[in-house]
C-alpha cells in the first residue's frame, strides 16, 4: 500500500487503471529510457502479415529488447515474445538497420543476450513457470490516483547476477592450521549470513559502477567494478563493465585485457569479442580485429557489420581482393546498406577495376536515394576520383560539384575539381577551387604546387613562384624543379 502523508496525516492513496491499453502503450514508449535503460527503437513493427512487435528497444549494453505490456497478461503472451525473439535472431541486418535509421548510432549489436520485458499487474503461474526458461523479467506495475507509478520485478532472480548454469560457485573460508612440520589448508562452511552480506556488497559494488559510469566518472566506476570482481571472481559482466571504463579513459591495453577475460568466462556473450575487435581496430592492431571479427563469424553466425569491419581491415592492410570478398557477403546479407558498396568501391578503385568501383559508388548513392536519406558527400567524391583516373575530367567535375553542393567544406573535392579543370585548361577555374582547397588546409603542399602551375599557364609567373616557393617548404619534392627552371 501506498500513503500519501499532509500536514502529518497519512492518507491511503487509491489505484486507478489506465484508461486503455493505448495510453499504457504510449506510456511505456514515452518513458522506456526512464524505467529501463532502454533506447525505444520502434512500435508495432511488423514481422509478417501475421505478427507485430508492440515495443523494440536496444539497451545500453546494445541488447535487443522486445517490450510486451497488458493490463494482465494473456495465456501464451509470453511465448508469442520468445518468437519475437527468434525473428530478430533470423533478421539480425534488418535488426541493425533499425538500429542505424531510427537511433542514428552504429553499433556491434549482442544478438546473443537478448531480452523479453514484460509489464503487466498481474500473472499467471504458467508466465512465472516459463518466465526464467525464456529469460524473460517479468515487471508488475501498480498506477494510483497522485499519477505515482510503482514497479516490482516479479522474478528476485536479477539477470546481471545469476550465475551461468555451466559454472557453479563455491564459497568458503581458509582455516589455517599450523604444526612444527607443515601448513595445511581446508575449506569450511560460511555460515548463510556471510554469504547473502557478500552477495549484497557485490551487488552494491556493480550497481555503484553503473551509476557512476552514467555520471561519466570512470576512474571511480573501475574502482567498484574491481571490488566486485575481488568479492565474485568468476563475474563476467563486471570484466566486461569495467573494460567499458577503461575504454573511456582511452586505456586501450586494459580494456582489451578485461574484455578478453570476459568472454573467457561467458563465451555465450558476444559483446565483450566485438568491442576488442573495435578497440583493435581503432589502435591500428588489423590482425587482430580481423582475428576477433573472424572468431565471433565463427562462433554466432554470418554477421553483417563484422564482414564490413573485416573487410576494412583488410583494406587498411591493402588485402584488396580479400576486403571485396568480405563487402561482398555484407551486401548479400544487407543489400538494403550503402556501406558495404562503398568500401568495396574503394577496394576495386585500388585494383584499378575502375568500371566495377564506379557501379558501386553509383548503388551506394542509389540506395541512399531510394530510401529517402540525405547523400554523404564523400561518395560523389570518391566517385570523381575513379573517373579523373579514367580521365573523364568533366564527369569528375560534375561529381566534385555535388561533394561541395553537399558539403561546403569538403577540401578533397575542391583540391581534385580543380585538377579536373587543369586538365581541361580552365585554368582560372583550377586556381578557384586550388585556393578554396588552401583555406580548408593551409597545409596542403600540392595545392600550391598545381595552383602555381595554373598561374603560370596564366603567364603570373611571380604569383607561380610564390606558391613553388611554399609548397616546396611545406615538403613538395616536385616544386624545387619548377623553382629552378623559374630561376634560369
Amino acid at each position: 500500500m501506498i500513503f500519501e502523508i499532509k500536514n502529518g496525516k497519512a492518507s491511503k492513496v487509491t489505484q486507478k487503471e489506465f484508461k486503455s491499453e493505448l495510453e499504457l502503450h504510449d506510456f511505456i514508449d514515452n518513458n522506456l529510457e526512464e524505467l529501463f535503460e532502454v533506447r525505444f527503437i520502434k512500435k508495432e513493427h511488423r514481422t509478417d502479415k501475421h505478427g507485430r512487435i508492440e515495443t523494440l528497444g536496444l539497451d545500453y549494453n546494445n541488447r535487443p529488447v522486445v517490450v510486451e505490456y497488458k493490463k494482465t497478461m494473456e495465456k501464451g503472451q509470453l511465448v508469442q515474445a520468445h518468437r519475437y525473439i527468434d525473428w530478430i535472431e533470423k533478421n539480425k541486418a534488418e535488426f541493425e538497420l533499425l538500429v542505424r535509421d531510427e537511433l542514428n548510432i552504429k553499433v556491434n549489436i549482442d544478438f546473443a543476450n537478448t531480452r523479453i520485458i514484460c509489464f503487466a499487474q498481474e500473472y499467471n503461474m504458467d508466465d512465472k513457470y516459463l518466465a526464467p526458461k525464456l529469460r524473460a523479467e517479468l515487471w508488475k506495475y501498480t498506477y494510483y490516483e497522485n499519477d505515482t507509478l510503482s514497479m516490482i520485478r516479479e522474478s528476485e532472480e536479477l539477470e546481471q547476477f545469476n550465475t551461468p548454469k555451466k559454472t557453479k560457485t563455491i564459497l568458503f573460508t581458509k582455516e589455517i592450521v599450523k604444526s612444527e612440520e607443515k601448513i595445511t589448508e581446508r575449506k569450511s562452511p560460511i555460515d548463510k549470513e556471510s554469504k547473502n552480506n557478500s552477495k549484497e556488497a557485490h551487488r552494491n559494488y556493480y550497481v555503484s559502477g553503473h551509476a557512476k559510469i552514467k555520471l561519466k566518472d570512470y576512474a571511480g566506476a573501475i574502482e567498484d567494478y574491481t571490488k566486485a570482481i575481488e568479492l565474485k571472481p568468476n563475474d563476467a559482466k563486471s570484466y566486461s563493465k569495467r573494460a567499458d571504463a577503461k575504454n573511456q579513459l582511452e586505456d586501450y591495453r586494459g580494456a582489451i585485457k578485461d574484455y578478453t577475460k570476459a568472454f573467457e568466462l561467458n563465451d555465450c556473450n558476444s559483446y565483450p569479442l566485438l568491442q576488442n575487435a573495435e578497440i583493435k581496430f581503432e589502435i591500428q592492431d588489423y590482425k587482430g580485429a580481423i582475428q576477433d571479427y573472424t572468431r565471433f563469424i565463427q562462433d554466432f553466425g554470418d554477421d553483417w557489420l563484422c564482414y564490413n569491419q573485416r573487410g576494412l581491415a583488410k583494406y587498411e592492410l591493402e588485402d584488396y581482393k580479400g576486403s571485396i570478398q568480405d563487402f561482398t557477403v555484407a551486401i548479400k546479407l544487407l543489400p538494403e546498406d550503402f556501406e558495404a558498396y562503398e568500401n568495396r568501391g574503394l577496394a576495386k578503385h585500388e585494383l584499378e577495376d575502375y568500371k566495377g568501383a564506379i557501379e558501386d559508388y553509383t548503388k551506394a548513392i542509389k540506395i541512399l536515394n531510394e530510401q529517402g536519406m540525405e547523400e554523404e558527400h564523400y561518395l560523389y567524391t570518391d566517385r570523381g576520383n575513379v573517373k579523373i583516373d579514367i580521365e573523364d575530367y568533366k564527369g569528375a567535375i560534375e561529381d566534385y560539384t555535388k561533394a561541395i553542393k553537399l558539403d561546403t567544406e569538403d577540401e578533397e573535392a575542391y583540391h581534385n575539381r580543380g585538377c579536373a579543370k587543369y586538365e581541361l585548361e580552365d585554368f582560372r577555374g583550377a586556381i578557384d577551387d586550388f585556393t578554396k582547397a588552401i583555406k580548408l588546409d593551409t597545409e596542403d603542399e600540392e595545392a600550391y604546387y598545381k595552383r602555381g602551375l595554373a598561374k603560370y599557364e596564366l603567364k603570373d609567373k611571380e604569383g607561380a613562384f610564390i606558391d613553388w616557393k611554399k609548397a616546396f617548404e611545406l615538403g613538395y619534392i616536385d616544386a624545387k624543379e619548377e623553382l629552378e627552371k623559374y630561376c634560369k
